[in-house]
């Protein structure tokens, strides 16, 4: 008797637990809260930041609202873009895109590990580089697995872009690597020796193109000080001139109709007062090779940044001192930028900074 009561109750318990497990849903939908974001992309209607973890953070409403997808975090969002309708992109480890203005997505797993490195829309066709060499997709997400440029897997590489003529991508550092998509010709180009300091870390990073203009900078670090200068080429990478002096701690620009538009962290302080946030915008007219500099937003830290009106720094902060924060000392730094119309701009960056 006192065993079937037992095998009762252990029957109850059983039937309970399944009850409760699969019976209720949690009243909200759990997401991560934490990723650097490495970049956000739009099409006119839907403003996308992605980032780690997986993580697609957008807006359908210039930023009054939020919402968030998520791949899973195994897998980091390395790049999107997008063809003016649909996204398209890739994490590590597979090609994915949007259908319909984003009203469903759907993935194309290319490897078991983490390759994938970056990738490039350009018309009808994906350029994927990977940690291998360079593969090929079309926009129905048909790869082509094999490399049709195979690379030392030994070497490290990043930031793959292209004007329909060559490939540009970034190798070991310093080195801009060239392949001509018609003669398959693959040249090289040392950057470093565009880098004016002997004992000091050289990296290149940032490379854009328009209208056939090849842009990228120049960083450097010495004595715990992150320099920068943006070098623009004109003959499809084989030279380059320097079209703004050095910078300090700068992040990432973006070309506009052959301008240099640059936005950086800093911080407004003084010896009495508690330090602010601020984002430097910057605006390089290459023509007479000068800088223009207005705040665009001051806050404090950790807080959400809002749009400001744009101050002059001289005429209303006659007594602060102006300050760039050094991305080596400070946890806030911005990845990507896009203009989003003439009175928005958005900015994303490390720990979910929006």
């Amino acid at each position: 008797m006192k065993t079937s009561m037992k095998i009762i109750i252990i029957n109850l318990i059983i039937y309970f637990s399944y009850s409760v497990t699969f019976s209720q849903q949690p009243p909200f939908k759990i997401q991560r809260m934490l990723t650097d974001f490495r970049g956000i992309v739009t099409n006119g209607s839907k403003t996308i930041c992605y980032g780690d973890y997986g993580i697609m953070t957008y807006t359908t409403d210039a930023g009054k609202t939020w919402e968030q997808d998520n791949w899973g975090d195994k897998y980091n969002i390395m790049r999107m873009e997008s063809d003016g309708s649909d996204f398209f992109g890739v994490t590590d480890y597979f090609l994915f895109r949007s259908y319909n203005y984003t009203s469903y997505w759907l993935y194309h797993s290319i490897y078991d590990e983490q390759k994938i490195i970056d990738m490039k829309l350009k018309g009808d066709s994906i350029f994927i580089l990977t940690k291998e060499g360079i593969i090929l997709s079309d926009k129905e997400m048909d790869v082509n697995k094999t490399p049709f440029l195979v690379l030392d897997s030994n070497s490290n590489y990043s930031e793959l872009k292209t004007d329909g003529i060559n490939l540009y991508f970034i190798a070991d550092d310093t080195l801009l690597l060239i392949f001509n998509l018609d003669s398959k010709y693959l040249d090289t180009v040392n950057l470093g020796n565009y880098i004016d300091c002997i004992h000091c870390r050289k990296v290149i990073s940032n490379l854009n193109i328009f209208n056939e203009k090849i842009y990228i900078m120049l960083n450097y670090n010495f004595n715990n000080t992150n320099n920068s200068i943006i070098a623009r080429s004109d003959n499809f990478g084989k030279d380059w001139n320097k079209i703004t002096q050095e910078l300090s701690n700068i992040d990432c620009y973006k070309i506009i109709n052959d301008s240099v538009y640059i936005l950086n962290p800093g911080i407004y302080w003084d010896f009495s007062e508690d330090s602010y946030l601020i984002l430097n915008y910057f605006k390089n007219d290459t023509s007479h090779y000068r800088i223009d500099t207005t705040i665009i937003d001051t806050t404090t830290y950790y807080n959400r940044i809002y749009i400001k009106d744009t101050i002059n720094i001289l005429d209303t902060l006659p007594q602060k001192h102006i300050y760039s924060v050094n991305r080596y000392n400070n946890k806030f730094s911005i990845s990507d930028f896009i203009i989003l119309n003439e009175d928005t701009i958005f900015a994303v960056g490390s720990h979910k900074m929006i």
